[in-house]
């Protein structure tokens, strides 16, 4: 089955009645499908973390103790883990 060419969706569509709608229960059995969904909308924005150690990160020293925001976002769509994050 080749991945993000709608498989999935038309092997769980064969085995519909004609007119049938999707269910809730076809989405367990599209897994890609399901999982591009939440990468690209992902359910939560980010959530906080707390430094450990002083680091830099881009030019800037963030002590420890800080707070920053990781963005599931940002990180779903970044090239360098994803060849076609689109």
């Amino acid at each position: 089955m080749m991945l993000g060419s709608g498989a999935e969706q038309m092997e769980v569509l064969r085995s519909k009645e004609g007119g049938e709608a999707f269910r809730w229960e076809d989405i367990h059995k599209m897994k890609y499908v399901a999982c591009e969904v939440t990468r690209l909308c992902p359910p939560a924005n980010g959530s906080f973390r707390e430094a450990i150690t002083d680091f830099t990160y881009a030019g800037y020293t963030i002590p420890k103790g800080w707070k920053a925001f990781w963005m599931v976002h940002i990180t779903n769509k970044n090239p360098k883990y994803l060849p076609d994050p689109e």
